[in-house]
């Protein structure tokens, strides 16, 4: 639950829940017998996927959607059979590809990559050659570093991942790689937890990032309280504080990079991106095993507040998770991805866990707050709560009637981070969080069209 919230002179100070010395286990969830996995491309009629229901797949394999086509794909998280490739609608209206999986009850593995341990009777010692050289020429090469590309492959579809495809951007060089160990949201731990938990996977990841990037930095940002313990990790450890909502990367910039984001401009404008410690974590896992991870940690908040770590295999719809945590829904009971500051709510217990779910939040219809359509009262608690110091007042005006633009362009629509600390202080209850993502999402969905129109 929030663990305090004070109230003084200036602005409410709420604080992340500290995570424990000791990180346990996560519970694990049993494979279900259907993993629905997403592709974010349209869905196009006119364009058929070349995948098929009836088609096989392995665990860990990486699965084309067309012919020809390394663009498009899937990591399938279990062995089976797939039963259908069919649109999905997502929020806002944005379309993607859904592959539903048949699950088999036992895994067949797909190998990473295709590394012969010994000498083949096949491939002879050349003239000259000892085996035992010839066999220290194949370890020699078993131990260089992996390529970029490989890398990019691997981290896209591994447990955590974020978009990563900026590392490998001609046009936007990136010079510093930061690694987040922080949960950004409120009562999560997942990220936490990896870093906890995957200790040695997290540094291989890190050491191959360090040696493939071409960055001229790599940190590891880490809460405050967890950073004794990682001083020989081989890059730069800073400790991020424990006021909400500082995990956020563009406070990240702000407080321990020194370099505030200017409006309009993306991290990776100013040649840094963010990936999360568990992304970083599996692909350390992926070089140490051979095998693409499939598991996701994920944090399930419970109706009376407490919170459960479990792991389960990507593309697991929540209700197998609640079945087998005991949890019950009712009418007017509430599915929340992620936390109480950021998450979105979801009207369906199919509902499949990706990559990036951290966590699911379930409220009890007594408890859910409703939002209101009582206009702006002037109170001014959103302003002096706001960590970009955005005139909040006067921008929700402006989003309420639709004029989006001069959100944008009078009351710095883009500075916000996005961190929901106006919607949970406002005395009217207005969705304001909500109405700031909608602007931003209809703006960049104006903007693609009007630059698709110029060509």
């Amino acid at each position: 639950m929030i663990k305090r919230l004070k109230i003084g002179l200036k602005t409410p100070v709420i604080e992340y829940a500290r995570f424990g010395v000791t990180p346990g286990e996560a519970k694990k969830i049993a494979t279900p017998e259907q993993v629905t996995l997403y592709c974010k491309r349209p869905y196009d009629y006119k364009n058929l996927p070349s995948l098929k229901a009836g088609d096989s797949v392995k665990t860990g394999q990486k699965v084309a959607l067309f012919d020809n086509n390394n663009d498009d794909v899937i990591v399938a998280s279990a062995t089976g059979t797939v039963a259908s490739v069919e649109p999905f609608v997502s929020d806002f209206g944005k379309s993607y590809i859904a592959v539903k999986i048949d699950t088999a009850d036992s895994d067949d593995i797909e190998n990473l990559f295709e590394i012969e341990d010994q000498v083949e009777e096949t491939d002879p010692v050349e003239e000259g050659e000892t085996e035992k050289e010839q066999d220290e020429e194949i370890q020699e090469e078993k131990a260089q570093p992996p390529a970029l590309g490989d890398v990019l492959s691997i981290l896209k579809y591994v447990p955590g991942a974020l978009e990563c495809d900026t590392l490998s951007n001609p046009g936007k060089p990136i010079k510093t790689i930061v690694v987040s160990g922080a949960d950004t949201d409120l009562i999560v731990k997942s990220q936490k937890f990896a870093v906890q938990s995957q200790g040695n996977n997290l540094k291989k990841g890190l050491r191959i990032l360090k040696d493939i990037s071409g960055a001229e930095k790599v940190i590891l940002a880490l809460p405050n309280d967890l950073v004794q313990g990682f001083g020989s990790v081989g890059v730069e450890v800073k400790g991020i504080n424990n006021q909400f909502p500082s995990a956020l990367p563009a406070l990240i910039m702000k407080d321990i990079l020194d370099t505030p984001l200017p409006e309009e401009k993306s991290c990776e404008d100013m040649g840094i991106t963010f990936l999360n410690a568990e992304a970083v974590a599996a692909l350390g896992s992926a070089y140490n095993t051979n095998i693409m991870p499939v598991e996701k940690t994920v944090t399930v908040i419970m109706k009376d507040g407490r919170d459960v770590l479990v792991s389960a295999r990507i593309g697991t719809p929540v209700k197998e998770i609640f079945r087998e945590l005991d949890i019950t829904l009712n009418d007017g009971d509430r599915i929340i991805f992620g936390g109480p500051m950021m998450g979105t709510a979801f009207y369906s217990v199919e509902q499949p866990i990706q990559q990036n779910t951290d966590a699911i939040m379930v409220q009890d219809n007594e408890n859910v707050q409703l939002v209101s359509d009582t206009p702006c009262i002037n109170c001014g608690e959103c302003i002096g709560v706001c960590p970009a110091k955005i005139p909040v007042n006067m921008l929700v005006r402006f989003l309420e009637a639709g004029q989006y633009q001069d959100a944008a362009d009078l009351y710095d629509l883009y500075s916000c981070v996005e961190c929901g600390l106006c919607s949970f202080v406002c005395v009217s209850r207005i969705p304001i969080f909500q109405y700031i993502k909608l602007a931003k999402y209809e703006l960049a969905r104006i903007n693609e069209a009007e630059a698709t129109n110029d060509d």
